[in-house]
């Protein structure tokens, strides 16, 4: 069983290149920088979060996961040869976890 705690996102950020792969590098890089301030933030309400929380009957102690994000790269190519890319990260943040008993 897996219940949010705290549910972030998507962030999304574009960068412009003249070669497709800095461009998409470059947003990438911009979106994980991104997500990895906003959970690293996150990760202090954690505590607060879980207070009260109780597992059901038949499992154990709850565990706090990392749900980590999928990114989306899309990129396209400008009439001057130039790339244009856009890399979205989808939902990330916190989950609790309880494994049966």
């Amino acid at each position: 069983m897996q219940e949010w705690i705290i549910k972030l996102g998507p962030v999304e950020r574009t960068n412009h290149s003249e070669k497709k792969d800095f461009a998409e590098r470059g947003a990438l890089a911009q979106v994980k920088e991104s997500v990895g301030e906003i959970m690293e933030k996150a990760k202090s309400l954690i505590p607060l979060l879980e207070k009260g929380f109780t597992a059901p009957s038949g499992y154990g102690a709850p565990e706090v996961k990392e749900d980590p994000p999928e990114y989306e790269v899309m990129s396209y190519e400008l009439p001057d040869g130039s790339w244009f890319s856009i890399v979205n990260s989808g939902t990330f943040g916190y989950k609790l976890e309880c494994k049966r008993v």
